[in-house]
């Protein structure tokens, strides 16, 4: 970034020094230096404004990024906590055939099926999740199980190896 920032400068510093010696020499007629400018701005110019497009496009699903994902047109909330993914257990359930149950709720540990107050929702951990899927018999569950380690948990994982870089 510091070295655009140089670079941009350098040229500014060269066109603005062509300009004033086209015009003490030219006079009027300098405004061929108009090129020069035109060259050394238009690309920060476009670039504003492509990311400007971009940011305008992503604005309205910004708040949704990374945790909706869809599961045969079934929406499927993965929440981000403490370094973790968290899968909640309303969307996973009825896909495989199972009912939310206040007793499996309360069975469960802490680090496998928890309530997450700031979501005001119930998640199971990755590894809960897929020890869970292995169990169940549905012919969706395989396919849930696959589909949640190449859509979440492995672009994930990525994710995170390059944030620790």
């Amino acid at each position: 970034m510091i070295q655009k920032i140089i670079n941009y400068a350098v040229g500014i510093l060269i066109c603005a020094s062509l300009t004033y010696f086209a015009i003490q020499h030219m006079g009027a007629s300098a405004v061929v230096v108009v090129v020069l400018w035109g060259a050394l701005l238009a690309k920060p110019i476009l670039g504003s404004l492509l990311w400007l497009y971009h940011v305008c496009a992503d604005a309205p699903l910004k708040p949704f990024q990374g945790q909706y994902y869809a599961f045969n047109q079934v929406q499927v909330r993965v929440i981000e906590q403490d370094n973790a993914l968290w899968v909640v257990d309303e969307d996973i359930l009825p896909i495989i055939g199972l009912k939310v149950s206040e007793t499996a709720r309360r069975n469960a540990t802490v680090d496998q099926y928890c309530y997450i107050n700031s979501e005001k929702l119930w998640v199971y951990s990755e590894s809960y999740l897929q020890t869970l899927l292995q169990k169940n018999r549905h012919a969706e569950s395989v396919k849930l199980r696959l589909w949640l380690q190449r859509t979440v948990y492995t672009p994930y994982q990525n994710k995170q190896k390059i944030r620790l870089k």
